[in-house]
């Protein structure tokens, strides 16, 4: 069982994607903690396939949504997808 799903939406943010879930990976690489990063692209309109290219060995799964659900309606979104003891908003 994961102990951990970290929830991260995309909205015009890919800039900033990469340093974040890098410093995601790296803060966690030498711990025991059970983990998966979630994302969505929430219909900005950027195209996120070179970060699955870059991450496909990674505990990361890619949504897309077809619609812009907003900040909490993305992470209600994502929630449905996770089955971890424990979620983590990141923003």
């Amino acid at each position: 069982m994961l102990d951990i799903s970290i929830q991260i939406v995309n909205y015009k943010t890919k800039k900033y994607l990469l340093d974040c879930v890098d410093s995601v990976i790296h803060d966690l690489e030498n711990t025991n903690i059970f983990y998966k990063i979630l994302i969505l692209e929430n219909n900005s309109g950027e195209n996120l396939c070179d970060l699955e290219e870059k991450y496909k060995t990674e505990k990361i799964s890619f949504y897309y949504s077809d619609k812009n659900l907003g900040f909490g309606g993305g992470h209600n979104f994502l929630s449905k997808k996770q089955t971890s003891k424990y979620l983590f908003i990141l923003n």
